[in-house]
């Protein structure tokens, strides 16, 4: 049970790395697209 919460808790941790270049990038692209 304590092995599964690991392996859960290092996705949530994958997945929010991963998204945080993303969600950045989405930020730049909306503000280059404000300012056209």
């Amino acid at each position: 049970m304590s092995e599964r919460i690991f392996i859960d808790s290092d996705v949530i941790l994958d997945v929010a790395l991963a998204r945080q270049p993303f969600v950045h990038a989405s930020q730049i692209v909306l503000t280059l697209c404000e300012k056209g």
